[in-house]
């Protein structure tokens, strides 16, 4: 009878211990499937936040380009609008020394104050009409150093 019990203690032992061995193995499986899972949505996580950074930076980088066009558009908006008073200015300058050439000329009835007074007052009209077209050259000049400044900045993004 001792063996009996002895052999029925311990196959229950026995049964008990592949009882606790197959609970072990399924807690151990569902625990790895759930780090699987975890990993799986970190990684997917990170790739998410990569894709969104990369988006970010693209829109940012467009956006910039965007920019910089429409500043470039401005510029030489400008430059044109400067250009075109120069040729405006450089043609009142021509008229100017014009006038200048006639006022130097002998005209009757007009006494050499009056002449000198006439010289004297063109020439200051002659100086200012220099004085602008001086102005306007060197903002020519910075709207084209602007223009060069943006193409390279865009040649840099593109």
């Amino acid at each position: 009878m001792k063996n009996k019990l002895s052999f029925s203690s311990f196959y229950s032992q026995q049964s008990l211990l592949n009882n606790t061995i197959y609970i072990l193995m399924m807690v151990y499986m569902l625990a790895a499937c759930n780090n699987r899972e975890r990993a799986q949505a970190e990684q997917k996580q990170r790739e998410d936040s990569i894709r969104i950074a990369t988006e970010n930076a693209v829109r940012q980088r467009l956006d910039r380009i965007q920019q910089l066009k429409d500043s470039l558009t401005s510029v030489e908006a400008e430059h044109d609008g400067f250009s075109n008073r120069l040729i405006i200015f450089k043609a009142d300058l021509e008229a100017a020394q014009d006038k200048l050439g006639t006022i130097r000329q002998y005209q009757l009835l007009r006494t050499p104050n009056e002449r000198e007074e006439q010289i004297r007052n063109q020439t200051i009209v002659i100086e200012q009409i220099e004085q602008e077209v001086e102005a306007i050259s060197a903002k020519i000049n910075l709207c084209e150093e602007a223009a060069r400044n943006i193409r390279a900045e865009l040649i840099k993004l593109q």
